[in-house]
């Protein structure tokens, strides 16, 4: 199965000089906790619900005021969307996220998310993946 059969597609995105209050909106509006950051070349970085409390708020920034530029991770995994949906877990996997914006000759066309890959696989891959994550976190936190 490819990554464009289980992605969302068109997702909301901010651009580097969106304010934070705004991306803020955009997760509540659309229930999500990551938005993709783009700029004319394509996607730049994420701004994570945690990027906004642990390096917006924690410093003193004015949501206000401040941009998503100062606080988006940047060096941003994505994926192709004609790569397979096991890729997609590998790549996941190896970088600890949960999702990955997905490009078509570099500009953003959707976000495939683990949920969307879990509900996607065999259950076999979903133990698999299970698996990695539980692996994963455990070397996080040690």
């Amino acid at each position: 199965m490819l990554v464009k059969e289980i992605m969302t597609g068109e997702p909301a995105f901010a651009r580097p000089e969106t304010k934070i209050r705004d991306v803020a909106k955009m997760m509540a509006d659309f229930s999500c906790g990551e938005i993709p950051v783009c700029d004319d070349r394509g996607v730049v970085g994420v701004i994570t619900d945690r990027d906004i409390a642990c390096r917006g708020f924690t410093q003193g920034l004015n949501p206000l005021d401040v941009s998503v530029r100062y606080i988006m991770t940047s060096g941003v995994v994505t994926i192709s969307e004609n790569e397979t949906t096991d890729r997609a877990l590998q790549v996941m996997s190896d970088a600890r996220i949960a999702r990955l914006p997905v490009v078509r000759d570099g500009q953003l066309v959707g976000v495939v998310s683990a949920s969307d890959l879990v509900e996607h696989m065999p259950d076999n891959k979903v133990a698999q993946l299970a698996r990695r994550i539980a692996h994963s976190r455990h070397l996080a936190t040690t």
